[in-house]
C-alpha cells in the first residue's frame, strides 16, 4: 500500500523520515503499470478505483490528496471475470481498468516456437557478446517444442541464457 500509494515521514513504524512518493505520483504524467493486478487485495483495490475516478491520491497518513494524472497498464495471469464473479476482484475495478484486452497465448500454444527461440538465442548471444548465437539440434527443438513450459518465458529465457552460458 505504502509502495504504491506513498506516505508522508512518520505515517508508521520504519516509514522513512521523508516519506516517499509511491509508484502513482511517480508515474504522474506518464504511465503505471501495475503487474499481476488480480492479485491486490480487496482493500487495495478500492483505494485504487477512487485514485482513478477522482485522480487524486492521499499518501498514507497524509491529510491532503494529492493530484494525478497518469495512464495505467495492468498485466495478471488471472481470469478477471472469473475473479469478479467468485467476490476476489472488485467488478467496478475491472470494468475501469478492462479497455483493451490482450491475452498472450501460454508459451506451448504458440505457432512461432522456433523462431521465437532463435530470436532470444540471438539477443541473448548480442548480450554475452558472441559472435554467433547456439543451434539447437532439430531433434532437441522438437521435443521443447512439446514440452508444457509450466514457468512460460521466463522458464524457456532461463534454460536459453543457461545454454548460451556454456
Amino acid at each position: 500500500e505504502a509502495e504504491l500509494f506513498g506516505y508522508v515521514g512518520g505515517a508508521f513504524t520504519g516509514a522513512r523520515r521523508e516519506g516517499a512518493p509511491g509508484r502513482i505520483r511517480e508515474a504522474h504524467g506518464g504511465t503505471l503499470f501495475l503487474d499481476e493486478i488480480g492479485d491486490m487485495p480487496l482493500p487495495l483495490q478500492a483505494r485504487l478505483l477512487r485514485v482513478l475516478q477522482d485522480k487524486v491520491v492521499l499518501p498514507l497518513g497524509a491529510s491532503k490528496p494529492q493530484p494525478v494524472d497518469f495512464v495505467l497498464v495492468c498485466a495478471t495471469h488471472r481470469k478477471l471475470r472469473d475473479a469478479v464473479a467468485s467476490g476476489t476482484f472488485r467488478e467496478d475495478l475491472f470494468y475501469r481498468v478492462n479497455g483493451l484486452t490482450v491475452t498472450l497465448p501460454a508459451l506451448r500454444e504458440r505457432q512461432d516456437f522456433e523462431a521465437l527461440i532463435s530470436n532470444m538465442l540471438e539477443q541473448l548471444s548480442r548480450d554475452m557478446h558472441r559472435a554467433t548465437a547456439p543451434r539447437i539440434h532439430p531433434g532437441l527443438m522438437q521435443a521443447m517444442a512439446h514440452y508444457p513450459w509450466p514457468g512460460n518465458l521466463r522458464q524457456l529465457h532461463s534454460l536459453l541464457r543457461t545454454v548460451s552460458a556454456l
